[in-house]
């Protein structure tokens, strides 16, 4: 559970929110391979499988750190300098997508650009 501090942090600043996740994130694991290097090698079977989890959990807290980023790229534009849809037109078919679509390239330009639906939604018949 997130503390009512990193909620807030997370609301006014995410890309701070998310640096610090990430130092504690190394701080615990400097915690941890200190603690590693303490213990005796009574237990190093139980201490090796250990490592290769907490390597396995890390590369997943990686894969999710690269998730969160593109969001927040995207919840930001303003911030990150990524393109947004900035507006619809035309009308609505019953999968709820607009004729057309319109994409500005960066925050506080004055222009976009029009994206026109040219067939009916589709899915892959796999």
């Amino acid at each position: 559970m997130w503390s009512k501090f990193m909620k807030v942090m997370w609301r006014v600043s995410p890309v701070n929110a998310q640096k610090l996740m990430v130092w504690k994130f190394e701080r615990h694991r400097a915690r941890f391979l200190r603690k590693l290097e303490s213990l005796s090698w009574r237990g190093a079977p139980d201490m090796v499988n250990q490592i290769f989890k907490m390597e396995d959990h890390i590369k997943e807290l990686k894969a999710e750190n690269e998730k969160l980023k593109n969001i927040l790229r995207k919840v930001f534009p303003e911030k990150s300098g990524h393109y947004f849809i900035c507006g619809e037109s035309g009308e609505k078919d019953t999968s709820g997508l607009p004729d057309r679509v319109f994409v500005c390239p960066a925050y506080g330009l004055d222009g976009f650009q029009v994206y026109k639906k040219d067939g009916k939604y589709s899915t892959p018949g796999w």
